[in-house]
C-alpha cells in the first residue's frame, strides 16, 4: 500500500501522535488508487483516530479482550478498533439503521475480511444489555452529535442552526448512552468522543455522567499524555479531570474533536494486571508513540511540513492526515460562496427537516427507556 502511494505522492510522513497513521498533503489524490479501492488504506481524519487508540491504549496495560462499537456506522473506527486488537479479541460493532447497517458490513468485509472477528448487531444500543455482549471489557462510544467540529465539511459550512435546543436534546441523548455503558458490569473501559466543538455535549455530558456514577473515574490516556489541547474546566469538573479530557482543533490541523476515556475505579487496574498475564502469549500490544526508534528508514514524522508559510508566519491550514482530498479552509470558502443561494437554501432546508426527524425519533427512545426505568422501580 504504501509503494502505491509513493509512485502518486512525493511528500509521505508518519503521524507523531497515531502508530500506522500516514500525513499526506491536502492535496493528494488517494481515492483512485489500487490500494484503497482493496480497502488496505483507509481515509480519516487524524481526531477520530483517537477514539479507538484511547479504549486500547489509554492504560499502560492494553485492552486485549472484546469491545463494543456502540454506534459503529459506517465504520472507521470500527476497522481501527479491529486492527489494535489481537485476534482472539472480537467487536460487537452495533447500528439500529437497516441502510447503514448494510454499508457498515460491506465496509468491515472489504476492509477487516477474516483479519479479525467483528460481529454486527442491527440493534439500538440503548436497548442493549450486558449478556448481548459476551466478554466485552471495553465500550466506544461516539454518538450522534452537532458534528460543529467538522471545519472541513461545505454542508458544516453552510450550516449555521446550532440553537440551543437541538444541542439541548442531543446532549441529552448522549448522557444517556454513557450513562447506559456504565452499567455494564462486566466493562472496565469507556471512551466517550464526539466531533462537536460544544461543551454542551463535551465536559457537560462528562460532568454528569460521573455525578450519577460513582464506580467510574476519568484518567488521561496513556497513549496520548503528550497531546497538548485538553478538555475544559467547567463548574462539576475539577483542574485535575479537565486535563484528562482530550480535545483537537483547527489549531492541531484536524478537525474539532473531544474525547474522554473513563476507567472503572474498582477493579480496573487489577483485572487488567490478571489478564496481562493470562494473555502473555499474545502478540505484544505495548503502546510506542511515533519515533526514530519505530519509524521506517525512508519515513520521516511529521512536523508541520504542509503547513502554509505566509510572509514568514505559519498559519494552520485544515489538513486531514489520512483524508488527503480535502482542501484547505480557504478553498472550502470559496468553494461554498461559488455555490448559488438558493441551492444552498434548499440543501439546509432539508438538511434541517432530516435533523427535526432525528431529534423526535431520539426523543421518544428517551421516553420510552424512561419510562421502562420507572416500572422497574
Amino acid at each position: 500500500a504504501i509503494s502505491d502511494l509513493k509512485r502518486h505522492n512525493n511528500d509521505i510522513y508518519i503521524d507523531v501522535h497515531v502508530p500506522d497513521l500516514l500525513v499526506l498533503q491536502p492535496t493528494a489524490k488517494v481515492s483512485d488508487l489500487e490500494c484503497f479501492k482493496l480497502g488496505k488504506i483507509i481515509l480519516q481524519d487524524k481526531s477520530s483516530c483517537f477514539s479507538a487508540l484511547c479504549l486500547i491504549h489509554g492504560n499502560k496495560n492494553p485492552l486485549q479482550e472484546n469491545c463494543i462499537d456502540a454506534c459503529a456506522a459506517p465504520g472507521q473506527k470500527t476497522s481501527h478498533l479491529a486492527s489494535l486488537l489481537p485476534k482472539s479479541a472480537t467487536v460487537y460493532a452495533c447500528d439500529r439503521n437497516d441502510k447503514r447497517l448494510k454499508l457498515l458490513q460491506r465496509r468491515m468485509e472489504q476492509l477487516v475480511g477474516e483479519a479479525r472477528s467483528i460481529i454486527t448487531k442491527k440493534v439500538d444500543f440503548l436497548a442493549t444489555k450486558q449478556s448481548d455482549f459476551p466478554n466485552a471489557k471495553g465500550i466506544l462510544l461516539d454518538p450522534s452529535c452537532s458534528g460543529s467540529g467538522i471545519f472541513t465539511s461545505l454542508d458544516r459550512l453552510a450550516d449555521t442552526d446550532d440553537d440551543p435546543d437541538r444541542i439541548k436534546h442531543l446532549a441529552n441523548f448522549q448522557l444517556v448512552a454513557l450513562k447506559h455503558a456504565m452499567s455494564f458490569e462486566t466493562v472496565d473501559r469507556i471512551v466517550y468522543s464526539t466531533c462537536s466543538i460544544h461543551q454542551e455535549e463535551n465536559e457537560e455530558v462528562v460532568k454528569q455522567a460521573l455525578e450519577s456514577n460513582e464506580e467510574w473515574q476519568l484518567r488521561l490516556p496513556h497513549c496520548l499524555r503528550e497531546w497538548p489541547r485538553r478538555g475544559v474546566e467547567v463548574k462539576g469538573l475539577t483542574a485535575a479531570q479537565a486535563k484528562c479530557l482530550i480535545r483537537a482543533d483547527r489549531g492541531d490541523e484536524t478537525n474539532g474533536f473531544f474525547v474522554a476515556y473513563f476507567e472503572r475505579k474498582s477493579r480496573n487496574e487489577c483485572t487488567s494486571n490478571v489478564k496481562a498475564k493470562e494473555n502473555r502469549n499474545l502478540p505484544d500490544c505495548t503502546f510506542l508513540t511515533p519515533g526514530k526508534a519505530n519509524t521506517p528508514e525512508d519515513a520521516a514524522l511529521y512536523n508541520g511540513q504542509f503547513q502554509i508559510k505566509e510572509n514568514n508566519t505559519k498559519t494552520d491550514i485544515e489538513t486531514t492526515p489520512t483524508s488527503p482530498a480535502v482542501n484547505a479552509e480557504e478553498q472550502v470558502k470559496k468553494d461554498a460562496t461559488a455555490k448559488p443561494e438558493k441551492v444552498i437554501a434548499k440543501k439546509r432546508a432539508k438538511k434541517l427537516a432530516w435533523k427535526k426527524r432525528q431529534m423526535e425519533q431520539k426523543k421518544k427512545r428517551l421516553l420510552k427507556k424512561i419510562n421502562v426505568s420507572k416500572e422497574k422501580k
